[in-house]
């Protein structure tokens, strides 16, 4: 814990009333930010209100994104009705190149394969 002398407190009050970053106020003072903050609090100093950031990554992170329509892998592509069945066990693979089944990515024999259906029970 920092002991505060009277001429950091002198210091903070100025800093803080300049409008300068508690990130930098804490640079400057050789302590913590959460130091600075707790002890602007303990002076009763007026708190400040941070802008609202507007990176695009916050809004990315938080589903706020302008919807952009990408392909979606998982859907079939209807401009390419041909089997995405891999096959081969080593580099380069080969793809089927069958029809795809209606509603499907696979032709109706990689479609069974990939794909397990229930049973009845009997």
């Amino acid at each position: 814990m920092k002991d505060w002398t009277d001429e950091d407190v002198a210091s903070l009050t100025k800093l803080w009333a300049d409008g300068i970053p508690t990130a930098s106020i804490a640079n400057t003072l050789k302590t913590t930010k959460n130091s600075v903050v707790n002890k602007a609090h303990r002076l009763g100093l007026q708190s400040r209100k941070q802008e609202p950031r507007t990176s695009p990554q916050r809004f990315i992170r938080r589903g706020l994104a302008p919807k952009v329509d990408l392909p979606d892998p998982l859907k079939p592509r209807t401009e390419d009705p041909v089997c995405t069945f891999l096959s081969g066990k080593e580099k380069p693979w080969v793809r089927c190149t069958a029809p795809a089944r209606p509603g499907s990515s696979y032709c109706p024999e990689h479609h069974a394969v990939v794909w397990i259906t229930k049973c009845k029970p009997s």
